[in-house]
């Protein structure tokens, strides 16, 4: 049994405060939360380590919209590779094609059904760290590699 700094962390981002706290509410048991109210705020607590396996973010929010947020997040080294995921009430495909183009994962709709939210965000989250693993076994393989290399 993990411990709760084991959990996983989860970045919530989103302007409207009671969808922030009743998102939170449904992960808590199962990750580390972290909210933020604006995508401005969530740049900032992507300057803080450790950083999380996944952002879930709103959409339409003022100032920086969802897929500004996503552009930074993929635009950077250090959190290109962080899974997100928008939640939405809108019904475009242009939205969802703009999002996939910039590197979102997954778009779910807003209101939440909750046992299908968690359930996606758990499949998310089993996928991101299955990755982890496996990019930290390639780059002990390749360290292995080299250093075989150099003594033999």
């Amino acid at each position: 049994m993990l411990t709760r700094s084991e959990l996983p962390l989860i970045l919530l981002v989103d302007d409207d405060p009671d969808a922030l706290a009743s998102t939170a509410e449904l992960l808590e048991s199962l990750f580390n939360i972290k909210t933020a109210g604006s995508g401005h705020e969530a740049l900032g607590k992507l300057q803080e380590l450790p950083l999380p396996d996944i952002v879930i973010a709103d959409l339409g929010m003022p100032g920086m919209n969802g897929h500004r947020l996503c552009e930074a997040i993929k635009s950077d080294a250090r959190t290109k590779d962080i899974t997100l995921i928008f939640l939405t009430g809108e019904d475009t495909t242009e939205a969802e094609l703009e999002g996939f183009e910039l590197g979102a994962a997954d778009f779910i709709p807003k209101p939440v059904e909750p046992r299908t939210f968690v359930s996606r965000i758990r499949s998310h989250m089993r996928r991101k760290l299955e990755r982890d693993r496996l990019q930290d076994l390639s780059e002990y393989l390749e360290l292995r590699s080299r250093n075989l290399l150099q003594s033999g």
